[in-house]
């Protein structure tokens, strides 16, 4: 795997532990069962011992991705996948953002901890031309 993660050379590499949450994917009765996905503390940590050689290599394990991201669901609700049962807040249209933010569990902490604020550009693309709707691409990239 080493080998073609190294020759596709990509910028970010997340690779993420498999996350429970109750009422979700915890069983055979839901849309997705994920425990068929689970590793072990030892597996996982073998996993990223043999990746951390990796400049693009971003591991996420189960406690940083409970609590920092900012997930909205279809009805624009945050989503909060921390301990238990998914809670939501209430619609961001409806409440706005910092009463939604309110409403659950965030740890802006774990959020700059696991390395998510980082220049997104990148110094080996050329300058894309501008696209409609503000998009932004460089065609020869896209080219195979």
């Amino acid at each position: 795997m080493v080998a073609n993660i190294e020759k596709l050379a990509p910028f970010r590499w997340k690779a993420f532990q498999c996350l429970i949450i109750a009422g979700e994917n915890d069983n055979e009765t839901r849309k997705r069962d994920a425990r068929k996905f689970l590793v072990t503390g030892e597996q996982w940590k073998t996993f990223c011992d043999r990746h951390k050689h990796l400049p693009c290599y971003v591991p996420e394990d189960n406690d940083s991705m409970a609590t920092s991201y900012l997930l909205l669901d279809e009805y624009m609700r945050f989503m909060d996948k921390g301990e238990g049962m998914m809670t939501t807040s209430g619609p961001i249209l409806d409440v706005g953002v910092p009463k939604a933010m309110e409403q659950i569990v965030w740890e802006k902490k774990s959020f700059v901890e696991r390395g998510v604020i980082y220049d997104w550009g990148r110094a080996d693309m050329k300058p894309a031309k501008e696209l409609s709707c503000g998009t932004r691409l460089n065609m020869e990239e896209l080219e195979f």
